[in-house]
């Protein structure tokens, strides 16, 4: 079987303010909106991955801190130094700033809409290849 990865798909308390960050801070594309199941979704192309985007549904357990059912996503940048100044000057939050992961990779996060967390990642060699130095909880 092959396979492909397809979509990264959020529950958003405010779709449009979601899309719009997310076009904003990493000028992603609007693709789509309209409703499905009732409720508002937008659709927003970020570097060839489609973000889905859709209101909360009456059914939707959200837990204190955790309003989506994935732990974060990554952006891969080619200088985070450069990428953190440029989303600090739009004001993204971050929750942790710029550090050595490991000796070919460094890292940060950034709080996205509703709590998502959005790891920003810097690669000089191959994945995998060398062991976390980070601290625990990241």
């Amino acid at each position: 079987m092959k396979c492909t990865f397809d979509h990264v798909h959020l529950i958003a308390s405010d779709v449009d303010r979601a899309a719009d960050f997310y076009v904003r801070m990493f000028g992603a594309a609007l693709v789509n909106r309209g409703l499905v199941s009732g409720q508002p979704q937008v659709w927003v192309d970020l570097a060839g991955t489609l973000l889905i985007i859709r209101g909360r549904r009456p059914t939707d357990e959200l837990v204190e801190g955790k309003n989506t059912r994935i732990d974060h996503f990554g952006v891969r940048v080619d200088d985070l130094n450069k990428a953190a100044a440029e989303l600090k000057a739009k004001g993204a939050r971050f929750t942790v700033e710029p550090m050595i992961f490991n000796p070919t990779t460094k890292i940060a996060f950034i709080e996205g809409p509703d709590g998502v967390r959005i790891e920003l990642l810097e690669r000089s060699g191959t994945v995998g290849s060398a062991t976390a130095t980070a601290p625990t909880g990241i």
